[in-house]
């Protein structure tokens, strides 16, 4: 097979694939708690051939996706049962699915007055059982404690991972710990009450992200169009000659 048609849809595929990413990012910039994704690209070795075969030899490849776990900024609202982590660690939900691990605090009380997630998961205290507070003013302190009209009804789980490589994404703001994940109480510890972590996309530069892969796919997409066309008349050649 010709090497730059190799090149050429391995590329394609990779812009497509980093293209998928950047637009997710966007979709999410308004998600509290949302962290983005980044591709990590490699590089093909050179090969023997044409100019335009050259280069796409230099056209990087999608080689793996990560999260970007750093911290989004705070937005204030003013609601009791909005928290924010100001550092590092993940607040501990409990979902059908096992336990996952969440930055987004947008949480609210169930019809048995449990602490859940916007998605109706129960938020999970220090003793791995839901959260349940009596009626009354609802208070969180900076180390994760919750308390209503006074009475304390437990301290929210908050942990740290060593190896953030070690989580997965669950949907949009959910994390699975995979085997070999080593989770401890977070070194520095801020719950913020009343605030909540916006997404840390920054929706300009993924925007600029977007379009310059959707660029490179198009680039691509018209060098392999080229190259093919030269195959097909290369054939034709030989068979004329046969």
């Amino acid at each position: 097979m010709n090497h730059g048609i190799y090149i050429a849809a391995s590329g394609m595929k990779s812009r497509m694939e980093a293209l998928t990413v950047a637009s997710n990012n966007v979709a999410n910039a308004g998600t509290v708690g949302f962290k983005k994704d980044r591709v990590f690209f490699g590089i093909f070795n050179r090969v023997n051939g044409s100019n335009l075969e050259k280069a796409l030899a230099d056209s990087a490849v999608a080689e793996t996706t990560r999260t970007d776990f750093s911290i989004g900024p705070l937005m204030r609202t003013g609601n009791p049962l909005n928290l924010a982590l100001a550092e590092d660690g993940f607040f501990t939900v409990q979902t059908p699915q096992g336990i996952r691990y969440t930055r987004a605090g947008e949480f609210r009380l169930d019809s048995r007055r449990q602490v859940v997630t916007a998605q109706g998961f129960a938020v999970l205290g220090e003793n791995d059982r839901p959260i349940t507070l009596p009626p009354g003013p609802v208070e969180v302190g900076p180390q994760g404690d919750v308390q209503a009209d006074g009475v304390v009804a437990g301290r929210l789980k908050i942990v740290h991972f060593e190896d953030l490589s070690l989580l997965r994404k669950n949907g949009q703001v959910l994390f699975e710990a995979l085997p070999g994940a080593v989770q401890t109480p977070p070194e520095r510890l801020t719950v913020k009450q009343g605030f909540l972590e916006r997404s840390n996309v920054n929706p300009v530069a993924g925007m600029a992200d977007a379009l310059a892969n959707m660029r490179s796919f198009e680039f691509l997409s018209r060098a392999l169009h080229s190259l093919s066309n030269d195959v097909d008349k290369k054939a034709i050649d030989e068979a004329g000659r046969v």
